[in-house]
């Protein structure tokens, strides 16, 4: 997985917030702590299964529940435009 286009991702009043600065996309994404942790993992370009084991270890979470979490986002940003294919 692979952003299509560059985000800063940045802490503001202890909420994780993504700005897109490239694209159409106009705005910023508040992410909570899960969808932080997904994305920073999309950063670093991981596979879902790498994204799931590290969300599996941070929070305590069966491979099931993460597994859904983490598709789940992948398909908003997919539906936003922000994923490349």
């Amino acid at each position: 997985m692979k952003f299509k286009r560059k985000a800063i991702l940045s802490q503001l009043g202890g909420d994780t917030i993504a700005v897109p600065v490239e694209g159409k996309f106009n705005g910023m994404i508040r992410l909570n702590d899960t969808g932080a942790l997904i994305w920073k993992g999309i950063e670093e370009q991981l596979d879902e299964q790498q994204i799931v084991s590290r969300m599996m270890d941070e929070y305590d979470v069966d491979h099931e529940t993460a597994l859904k979490s983490v598709r789940s986002f992948v398909e908003k940003l997919r539906e936003n435009d922000l994923l490349e294919p």
